[in-house]
């Protein structure tokens, strides 16, 4: 949602500037200040679905050929889905 903010000119200048310094956009930093401020909880990243075989790669899993890993990570998504 956009919005219109009258900012005192030193303190716009100060946060642009740390927006450089820390490398992301003004609107990036004034989303991470009111989220600070109003003691809000930055969203949660996406979950990552480790999969594991114990003692190394599971058969059949090559990470070398693309081909192969596309194949096996769908045969995987087919058995999760059952």
């Amino acid at each position: 949602m956009k919005t219109t903010l009258e900012l005192p000119e030193d303190l716009l200048r100060t946060a642009k500037k740390a927006a450089v310094d820390q490398n992301i956009t003004f609107r990036g930093l004034c989303i991470r200040a009111l989220r600070k401020e109003l003691k809000l909880d930055p969203p949660a990243p996406g979950k990552i679905r480790w999969v594991t075989h114990p003692g190394g790669l599971p058969a059949g899993l090559d990470l070398k050929d693309r081909g192969s890993l596309h194949a096996w990570i769908q045969k995987q998504r087919s058995y999760d889905r059952h």
